[in-house]
């Protein structure tokens, strides 16, 4: 297993770089673990956290993204979770997401069932 995280946009350029972490305690016992960078193509601070708590069999996944820029700057983030799949195996999506881009940003589709084109199909 493992997991891929990516941004701002397309493949992390900077993947091969150390990145910054912080561990946060909850007073429900629950542990985060921060990672992220501000990345240099655009300034953007990104940072994902990672939360385990003492009475779930789940890992939370949140993240953020911070401008500190005069202007506004597109990003596109995604994880690529790599987990056996099987009897009792679920991925949860936010439930407020209603579209998604493709790979290049060049469509934008319905989710979760994808409709319209993609990849010029």
């Amino acid at each position: 297993g493992g997991m891929e995280f990516n941004w701002p946009q397309h493949h992390r350029p900077t993947t091969f770089m150390p990145v910054d972490f912080t561990l946060e305690a909850h007073e429900d016992g629950a542990q985060t673990v921060w990672v992220g960078e501000t990345e240099p193509m655009h300034g953007l601070q990104v940072m994902t956290g990672f939360t385990l708590r003492p009475d779930r069999a789940a890992l939370e996944i949140a993240s953020r993204v911070y401008n500190g820029n005069a202007t506004p700057r597109h990003f596109l983030w995604w994880a690529n979770p790599a987990v056996k799949g099987g009897e009792g195996h679920q991925s949860v999506f936010p439930p407020d997401v209603t579209a998604v881009f493709d790979h290049g940003k060049r469509a934008v589709s319905a989710f979760p069932i994808a409709t319209g084109t993609y990849y010029k199909v």
